[in-house]
């Protein structure tokens, strides 16, 4: 679905969705002042509450989708952005919710970019340190969409120039990000060159690595990942880094009822490192929905749908792009209906991945850990679409839907899986949102504090809205004065993100009561390599970064490494961490 309009992209030539987005870009407005950046601030805007609180609800946007997307700040709070119409035309703005559902920033959000050109359909994803990078589609230059990005930090102050940075000169749609463990952002997207009456649309897979102060670092054009004749389908291109400073990309191309799906791993300098135009990873044909992840080695694990059998596969790579789970990859489950694509890492290596009305734990050797199709979230037959996931703690997971109800209309729903594969919220899942008006297009994110965030289009009110709730583990839309806010009864120590690194990451750790803490990180003999924290501390969630030095200030080698909390002389929890240089 793209601005409210579904949009199959197996039904419609790549130039006719190309055409179709132009016209609905629309009609530009008069020039309008340059964006102002406003200080953060708490303002007396409603908490958590149920059926959410409004992120955005202003009758200027009326009629159609503002697509949210949202990204956790790392304070147990989000960002969330949109494309929004309240100045004539499109343009790009954005929200930080705190962790008890206030609103941050200014009322219905700030401009990330406002201008009398069109801009949508942005993406969002947070970096290392609690800012966030936007990126989205923008058509200023009149004859061709590019590709734009920003870096926001807390505050809500740009970091980059006003209006964002073009990512590159080579056209393009259909965006995918991931941070490059250096501080900057990899940005992959789909670029449409023209109509070849011989072979058809051709299209190209191109990426981008922009440093920590948005300059390019990659050729200007960015770096053609693929160029076979063929198409690349809109939104099947997702990319990840390597732990390396490099990226692995990986995307479905061909024409309509034969596409594949390929993956390339390009170095830190830009330079592809497998086969030319990629190596394929699907067998047979018309394979689509790519989702990836790390597999904490270097390499990744990527799932995608094959229509002609109406099958779930999944496919391990490695560094050096080598399958591990077989040629064909392995059977994860049966599709028969609720849309989205639906892959999220485990953070151990493995990852969850949806497939129509269940949920498959995959673990780093292609291991289902659930029984059968694996964990089922809704016992609907029909009417649920547009799931999304959110990462749970201790090996659960969250699924969050699209439901059409007996009265006509679409509400929110969800379910939370536990580390078992045993649904929480009885056999149909919650309603997280159910007003008389129309929900949809949620997306959600962990808090890091044991709930997930969920975002999602809103009619409510006479127009177009953004609303947002936090729900815990039990199916409870929260509140700030519930228990789910209180620090937990022991120690908790947090798995670190990213994981691999290079050369940063960020390990987080809760206390009940004030106490001495130390946090270690130790080598794989048991040698103390650096101690990260040793002091006393009141009750409160905490972080800290590990650089990838020991107590010398000298660098480490890559390789496994093991971080420990002790509280009160007493070891708490050790969890493994991944260092790649």
């Amino acid at each position: 679905m793209r601005d409210g309009m579904l949009v199959d992209p197996h039904r419609n030539s790549a130039s006719n969705i190309h055409q179709l987005q132009l016209r609905i870009l629309g009609v530009h407005s008069q020039v309008r002042v340059l964006l102002i950046t406003f200080c953060a601030t708490t303002l007396l805007q409603a908490q958590w509450q149920a059926n959410g609180v409004p992120v955005c609800d202003t009758s200027a946007n009326t009629g159609y989708y503002m697509l949210p997307q949202i990204a956790p700040d790392g304070d147990g709070g989000a960002y969330v952005c949109w494309k929004d119409a309240r100045n004539g035309n499109y343009d790009i703005y954005a929200q930080r919710i705190g962790h008890d559902g206030r609103m941050l920033w200014q009322k219905n959000g700030i401009p990330i970019v406002d201008d009398s050109s069109t801009q949508q359909f942005p993406r969002i994803i947070s970096d290392a340190r609690g800012s966030a990078f936007i990126a989205w589609e923008d058509n200023r230059s009149q004859t061709n969409t590019h590709i734009y990005a920003q870096r926001i930090e807390k505050n809500s102050q740009s970091l980059w120039q006003i209006g964002g940075v073009k990512v590159a000169e080579t056209p393009g749609l259909f965006i995918s990000l991931a941070e490059d463990g250096k501080g900057g952002l990899f940005v992959a997207w789909n670029s449409i060159f023209g109509f070849d009456p011989v072979t058809g649309i051709v299209d190209g897979v191109f990426i981008q690595r922009l440093n920590s102060l948005g300059q390019r670092i990659w050729p200007d054009s960015g770096v053609q990942v693929s160029n076979r004749p063929g198409r690349v389908w809109p939104n099947d291109i997702a990319v990840i880094s390597d732990g390396l400073g490099g990226a692995i990309i990986a995307w479905s191309e061909g024409e309509f009822n034969q596409e594949k799906i390929y993956a390339q791993r390009i170095d830190s300098f830009g330079k592809p490192l497998w086969l030319v135009n990629g190596i394929e990873i699907s067998q047979g044909l018309y394979n689509i929905d790519v989702g990836i992840s790390s597999d904490l080695t270097g390499g990744a694990i990527i799932s995608w749908t094959n229509l002609s059998a109406n099958l779930k596969y999944a496919q391990r790579i490695t560094s050096e792009g080598k399958k591990l789970w077989g040629t064909s990859g392995i059977v994860v489950g049966g599709i028969v209906s609720g849309g989205a694509r639906r892959h999220t890492a485990d953070n151990q290596g493995g990852a969850f991945i949806g497939h129509s009305k269940w949920i498959q734990h995959v673990n780093s050797a292609g291991v289902k850990r659930w029984e059968g199709e694996g964990a089922q979230y809704t016992d609907t037959t029909t009417g649920f679409f547009n799931s999304t996931q959110a990462l749970g703690l201790n090996g659960g997971i969250w699924n969050f839907w699209s439901q059409n109800t007996s009265s006509g209309i679409v509400d929110i729903y969800g379910q939370y899986v536990d580390g078992s594969g045993n649904p929480q919220w009885g056999p149909s899942g919650k309603p997280i949102c159910n007003t008389p008006a129309i929900q949809d297009w949620s997306r959600a994110v962990p808090d890091g504090r044991g709930r997930a965030i969920v975002v999602w289009d809103d009619f409510r009110n006479g127009h177009s809205n953004i609303f947002a709730v936090r729900v815990d583990t039990l199916g409870t839309v929260t509140s700030i004065n519930d228990k789910a806010d209180v620090l937990p009864d022991s120690p908790r120590l947090e798995q670190n993100y990213p994981n691999p690194f290079n050369p940063e990451t960020i390990i987080e750790y809760k206390i009940p009561s004030r106490g001495t803490v130390q946090l270690i990180v130790y080598d794989t003999l048991g040698k103390e390599v650096i101690t990260l924290v040793n002091e006393r501390q009141e009750a409160g969630f905490y972080r800290t970064i590990w650089n990838g030095k020991n107590s010398r200030r000298e660098k480490v080698s890559s390789g496994p490494y093991y971080y420990r909390l002790f509280f009160n002389n007493n070891v708490q929890a050790t969890k493994k961490i991944i260092l790649l240089r």
